[in-house]
């Protein structure tokens, strides 16, 4: 994952946590948090590059969002799917589910000798997915609680929803229970996870459209046009914008 996606520096991270808490190997545990540590090390390096850029203009400098729009983008990345028809409501069904997220990890913790592996697997999916909105936060949150909805971003929420389904059917210690109510759970949680998988492919198209068009504002950088305006479409700090075309 580290090799293919920024957030997936935190795999390696979150592997030896998990063999940690589950007491294996301390050998595997210390491999695998080594490797995080050098990915992040070498994206640094050869990634951020941070030597070769200059300082930002007065005024133009990069600046940590207020707290309430990052807490309103972080909520909403659990509940993405929400967030175009209300922000509101995607804040307070994401707050549940990060804090169910919350009583996992915390369970897991407490049992971290008997619990079942598949509830291991579950936790680490969405330790993942929550490390990702923790990254994508300072950056993103300025531009609104939408940007959560993002199909790359959605894909996350993907991951955590059913990882937390699978967490609460495990935590289920009621065999007769299960065994007669199985079907009328799983069912219409198959038929969701379809219909959710629909929705991210349509908002992934509209994504699609939406990079097309913004293709266009390019123009105005070799004309060149120097409309702050315009080009702020590309980045809120037009600076970068500039830089980057030189």
């Amino acid at each position: 994952g580290g090799l293919t996606t920024t957030n997936g520096i935190v795999a390696p991270i979150i592997v030896a946590l998990l063999i940690w808490v589950r007491r294996g190997s301390r050998r595997a545990a210390i491999t695998f948090a080594l490797a995080g540590v050098g990915g992040l090390v070498l994206y640094v390096l050869l990634v951020g590059r941070p030597w070769e850029h200059a300082p930002a203009p007065a005024g133009a400098a990069w600046s940590i969002p207020p707290i309430g729009e990052m807490a309103a983008f972080f909520l909403s990345f659990f509940a993405s799917a929400l967030a175009y028809g209300s922000v509101g409501a995607a804040v307070v069904l994401g707050s549940g589910l990060f804090a169910l997220g919350c009583l996992s990890a915390w369970v897991l913790l407490r049992d971290r000798e008997s619990a079942p592996r598949i509830e291991v697997f579950a936790v680490g999916v969405m330790l993942f997915a929550t490390a990702s909105a923790v990254m994508a936060t300072p950056a993103r949150a300025q531009f609104g609680a939408v940007q959560a909805a993002q199909s790359r971003y959605a894909s996350y929420a993907m991951a955590y929803d059913p990882a937390l389904l699978l967490w609460c059917l495990s935590r289920i210690n009621a065999p007769e229970w299960w065994r007669r109510r199985r079907y009328a759970v799983t069912v219409p949680a198959v038929l969701v996870s379809a219909l959710l998988l629909a929705v991210h492919v349509f908002i992934g198209q509209v994504w699609v459209a939406k990079a097309e068009n913004i293709a266009f504002v390019r123009y105005a950088l070799p004309a060149p046009v120097n409309d702050d305006e315009w080009i702020a479409t590309l980045h809120p700090v037009t600076s970068i914008v500039y830089e980057t075309a030189d």
